[in-house]
């Protein structure tokens, strides 16, 4: 009893003849049907010969040949058991024919046989042994399942010979080629490598066309073969320490030898697929193990670049609370991600793969005059597994030190990113461009906005005082930030952040004999005389100081001496090294004592007699 729908029988008979097969005791719901040599076969029979020509011959690669022996046997009784006998010895001509069992229908290979051509039919020379054994070289440049038969046939005076034989066999692709469609050159070993030899291909998780060729050992189309479902492998290349990411397809359909499958990969760098291992024609290849086609590896795939960039948050940090002198570095705050087409982050665009660069444009009041060249260049980007967390800094420059210009009171500042790869990755939903009055819309933008809060920018100088005072009281002298403003110097009273300190020389004292000891803020006159400096408010003041409404006070102590005390701010010593408010005719001063013109409030008169 059988309820598994197949059963597995073993026949012997020592008689010729036809012996036809049946059910008899199931009442199967669909007719019995037979199958010889995968074809179906209405009588379901078998014959029985006491002479034919048997040969097997076995599973081999397309291109390749199967190499079997044929012999040529009858029944012999006349021993005690039935046994085979040999029957031909020596050359004999055969006629051989074939029939196309499994093969896509584009295909127009034909085999041969011993080096004959087998068109419908054709004759090839055997030679046989005297045990009647020969040698057959069965070839087919394609793939598929061949059924081959064998016939001989010779009349004489004693009669008329006919032996006959076949045999079922199966030709695989010798491998399943794989390529992207149109794909550059790429090759490599390393990062570094790949990058330098493989052009841009596709975006992170744009669509491909996936090619496959199925081919014999010599490389040519089997368009004889056809299957469904191939499983694919996939392997990232590079970067070599890269994710794998979600490769698709997993699996292929192949018709006539070829096919063409849109394919995606939703990360950056160049990849690698193959079809897996796969027995062909499982029903048809008798040999244990069956023989497989083998995976091969594609050439490298891409190379896939990121989508876009997106600015996930972004700030512009003034100098100074709302505003920058011209040439102060003001920060630069930026969150950035590379993305495939699906928005998602693209985890290999790091070290050698990414290459993204950040630059910021400005115009003021979105007035359509672009001021972005007057911005120095920001640091490169930290890229770390497809995301940029940078803290850096820029600068609004001068036109020159002696060419003051602006205000720009309202300065909003615009992210472009250059992917430094053929400018392929663009800044995501740009929404600002600063060579546009006014809002820009739809692909007039260029950059995505950094911070709505707008800032200003001045082109600063200080300007040391000069004083005047008598001997015996202390004198503070004005050290001035300014900006330039319709042809005319203005108190910066936004200034609160401007440091001056006598540390590491940040003053200079040119008077004859004079020197300064910054560690006690005193300043040698000439012979004993000695007094105090300090910066800021109230008197006497510290070492350092911080502006104040644009104004830090320089106090001297009284010298009980008429002298003048000349100096210099030397901004390139300053803290900060203070360049943004140079001018070489404002920055040196003097404080003057025992040296006044007096009250101008007091009147003189004298009674002049007669």
């Amino acid at each position: 009893m059988n309820t598994s729908g197949s059963a597995a029988l073993n026949l012997q008979r020592y008689q010729a003849g036809t012996l036809p097969l049946s059910i008899v005791t199931a009442a199967p719901l669909a007719p019995l049907r037979c199958f010889k040599d995968g074809v179906v076969d209405a009588t379901c029979s078998l014959a029985f010969v006491d002479a034919a020509l048997r040969f097997n011959v076995p599973t081999f690669y397309a291109g390749d040949a199967g190499l079997t022996s044929i012999r040529a046997i009858k029944s012999s009784d006349a021993g005690a058991t039935k046994v085979c006998a040999p029957m031909l010895t020596g050359n004999q001509s055969l006629q051989f024919s074939y029939a196309k069992v499994v093969s896509e229908k584009a295909s127009s290979a034909v085999p041969s046989v011993n080096g004959f051509v087998i068109g419908s039919s054709g004759n090839a020379n055997v030679s046989f042994n005297s045990d009647g054994v020969g040698q057959l070289t069965v070839q087919y440049p394609d793939a598929g399942v061949l059924r081959l038969d064998a016939t001989f046939q010779k009349s004489d005076a004693t009669g008329t010979l006919r032996l006959s034989g076949s045999d079922t066999f199966a030709a695989l692709p010798s491998a399943i080629l794989l390529r992207g469609q149109n794909q550059p050159a790429c090759s490599g070993s390393d990062d570094a490598s790949y990058m330098a030899n493989c052009g841009v291909y596709r975006k992170a998780g744009e669509t491909y066309t996936l090619q496959a060729q199925a081919i014999n050992r010599q490389g040519v189309t089997t368009s004889g073969f056809g299957a469904t479902n191939l499983p694919l492998q996939w392997a990232t290349l590079a970067p070599l320490t890269g994710v794998n990411g979600i490769p698709s397809p997993t699996s292929l359909s192949i018709a006539d030898g070829v096919s063409s499958t849109a394919a995606h990969w939703d990360e950056v760098g160049v990849l690698k697929a193959g079809v897996s291992n796969f027995v062909a024609y499982s029903g048809y290849q008798d040999e244990s193990p069956q023989l497989e086609v083998p995976l091969r590896w594609s050439a490298p795939i891409g190379r896939f670049i990121p989508a876009d960039f997106e600015l996930i948050s972004g700030d512009i940090i003034p100098a100074c609370n709302t505003f920058s002198y011209m040439g102060q570095p003001f920060g630069v705050m930026l969150d950035v991600r590379a993305r495939n087409t699906a928005g998602g982050q693209t985890q290999n665009y790091t070290g050698q793969f990414a290459k993204g660069g950040a630059y910021i444009t400005t115009a003021n009041n979105k007035d359509g005059n672009s001021l972005s060249s007057r911005l120095r260049s920001l640091q490169p980007l930290p890229w770390l597994n497809g995301r940029a967390a940078f803290t850096g800094t820029s600068e609004f420059v001068r036109l020159s030190d002696t060419q003051p210009d602006g205000p720009y009171k309202s300065l909003l500042f615009g992210l472009y990113m250059r992917d430094n790869d053929g400018d392929n990755s663009l800044i995501a939903s740009p929404n600002f461009n600063d060579a546009v009055v006014g809002d820009c819309s739809g692909s007039g933008c260029n950059t995505r906005l950094l911070d709505t809060v707008p800032m200003k920018t001045y082109f600063g100088r200080l300007l040391a005082g000069t004083e005047a005072g008598i001997a015996s009281a202390p004198l503070a002298v004005s050290l001035l930030m300014q900006y330039y403003e319709a042809g005319s110097w203005q108190l910066n009273k936004l200034d609160q952040c401007t440091q001056f300190s006598f540390a590491n020389e940040g003053f200079s004292f040119t008077g004859s004999g004079q020197s300064f000891d910054a560690a006690n803020s005193e300043l040698s006159l000439g012979g004993n005389g000695k007094i105090r400096l300090g910066l800021g408010s109230p008197a006497p003041g510290a070492v350092s100081a911080v502006a104040k409404d644009g104004e830090i006070l320089f106090q001297f102590a009284r010298p009980d001496i008429a002298v003048r005390i000349p100096y210099k701010v030397e901004l390139s010593k300053q803290p900060s090294r203070l360049l943004w408010l140079s001018d070489p005719l404002t920055q040196a001063g003097e404080a003057i004592f025992g040296s006044t013109r007096g009250n101008d409030r007091i009147i003189y008169r004298r009674e002049v007699m007669p």
